[in-house]
């Protein structure tokens, strides 16, 4: 009994003692979010954290150890705050830029001069947490630090991982995530997200990829193989839950844990707190962390703030970077800067959402039951505000027709139509309604990855397949050939049976003509 009492008390110190490498390196605040609460979670369960990021955790500690990338990672963040640019931008633009960002940003992180200490310590690791942004290079350092490695991923399953980790996904029903579809699609739909799949299927192997293995050489392992590292994958966690993202296939080691950034809201500060209650009813308006007024323009924010003076009894809070006078704000409005969405969200008498349509807040607004206007910015966006509007808990208003009125109606029909509201009641039920919370998940699959060693029982046999065997492709040709050549044969059996006959009826032919002259000859 004493034996077994060791054994456990062993095992337990080692699963509580573990030394965790969590790296997060795109200049995105809420994929920072999304990795800060797992690596929190972990660290309060005794874990030694070391996370590597553009940005440091406000919560302090002591099991953590924050590692910033700054230099050419301070330039990344400008570049991710102009948005704009993605805005009217068609989906071959949108997956070439994507790529292109997430490249220079994996190559700024490998070629920081404290990463590369930290590659160089000789340091014991015994996982490492990376989150998945079209970053294949950083599967290396699995290999390099000898130790299994999870993915989180700010994003559902999506074409721009199917692929890596053999997830079945069919073009006829689930989307690309970049397209703009939801999972309903006519033929047209079908079509284009087809085309969508087939384009960045060939970008990713014979553009992306081989740009990633470049990087895995020159800072990690040389000599390496991209499509190695990729097998040494042990999970993907996925920001992503059936209730509010397309219900698809997964594969074993993919797991949903959307939701899992949300937290208890905490006091708001003093002078907001006082606008919210004495408002009888307010909507909250926030379209990217990082906008600035200077971006939308003097005329659009004068113009939004004309029509929000529409609203009768009505407040708004706008979540906005004044950076340039933009003239009278009216009495029913309050403009905030950097603040915590969920704890807005949270207050009984916010009763609509403006946003963007980022997954994260599609996700705190279902959870606090807010149904919303979207105003999409980018591809991904559009898909997520498609699905609210299909699941009807919100409504669509496209970024360039965005003026006061517009907002005013939108604001108005969302508020007066009950099944919004209703719709997202449900919605927030069906996202509540789990055995264990998205976090723990989170943190149970990631130590079961420590207490294994890895999970690689969890992959499908198809990761270990070049992409011709796995779609089948030497069986298509070889068919193709067995087709061709019976085919041929086919050909000339019926051309010499053809040949054949027409020499048989000339014959005949001929030998009845030659009957009729002798006839002749014989009259």
């Amino acid at each position: 009994m004493m034996l077994k009492i060791v054994v456990f008390s062993v095992l337990l110190w080692t699963i509580e003692c573990s030394r965790i490498l969590g790296i997060f390196p795109t200049p995105d605040v809420n994929h920072f979010l999304l990795g800060s609460q797992l690596i929190e979670a972990l660290a309060k369960n005794g874990h030694q954290v070391t996370m590597v990021s553009p940005f440091t955790p406000e919560w302090r500690n002591e099991n953590l150890t924050s590692v910033e990338i700054k230099q050419e990672m301070e330039l990344e963040t400008g570049k991710f705050s102009k948005f704009t640019d993605n805005i009217n931008m068609n989906f071959i633009s949108s997956t070439t830029k994507l790529y292109g960002e997430a490249y220079e940003t994996t190559e700024a992180l490998l070629s920081d001069p404290t990463f590369q200490l930290l590659l160089q310590s000789g340091q014991k690791y015994d996982l490492i947490i990376a989150e998945y942004f079209m970053n294949e290079a950083l599967f290396g350092l699995s290999s390099h630090f000898n130790a299994p490695i999870i993915l989180l991923s700010p994003l559902p399953t999506s074409s721009l991982m199917n692929e890596l980790f053999a997830n079945p996904a069919p073009s006829a029903f689930i989307p690309n995530i970049l397209s703009g579809h939801t999972g309903i699609m006519g033929f047209g739909g079908r079509l284009h997200n087809f085309f969508c799949n087939v384009f960045n299927k060939h970008y990713k192997y014979y553009v992306a990829l081989p740009k990633q293995e470049k990087l895995l050489n020159k800072y990690i392992n040389r000599g390496a193989s991209i499509h190695e590292a990729i097998e040494d994958i042990s999970l993907v966690l996925l920001n992503s839950h059936s209730s509010i993202t397309e219900p698809v296939p997964h594969t074993p080691n993919m797991v949903e844990i959307g939701g899992m950034h949300i937290q208890s809201p905490k006091p708001l500060p003093e002078d907001l707190d006082h606008f919210l209650r004495k408002a009888s009813g307010v909507v909250y308006f926030a379209l990217n962390s990082a906008l600035k007024s200077s971006v939308l323009g003097r005329d659009k924010v004068v113009d939004i703030l004309r029509g929000f003076r529409m609203f009768a009894k009505l407040s708004v809070v706008w979540n906005l970077d004044v950076d340039e006078d933009i003239g009278e704000v009216p009495e029913n409005v309050m403009i905030v800067g950097e603040i915590s969405h969920q704890d807005i969200l949270a207050q009984e008498n916010v009763v609509a959402f403006i946003t963007d349509g980022n997954l994260l807040r599609i996700f705190e607004a279902v959870y606090y039951k807010k149904p919303i206007v979207g105003v999409p910015l980018i591809e991904d966006q559009k898909s997520n505000i498609a699905r609210a509007v299909q699941d009807g808990y919100g409504v669509e208003l496209p970024f360039a027709e965005m003026s006061g009125y517009r907002l005013f109606e939108s604001i108005m029909e969302v508020l007066k139509n009950g099944r919004y509201s209703f719709n997202v009641r449900q919605k927030s039920k069906l996202l509540k309604d789990q055995l264990v919370s998205p976090l723990k998940t989170a943190v149970f699959w990631t130590e079961y990855v420590i207490r294994h060693g890895g999970a690689r029982h969890f992959q499908s046999p198809g990761v270990y397949l070049p992409i011709f065997k796995r779609h089948l492709i030497d069986i298509i040709i070889v068919l193709t050939i067995i087709d061709i050549i019976l085919f041929l044969i086919f050909y000339y059996i019926f051309k010499h049976i053809i040949h054949l006959a027409k020499r048989k009826y000339k014959e005949r032919k001929n030998r009845s003509y030659q009957q009729m002259d002798r006839d002749n000859d014989k009259e």
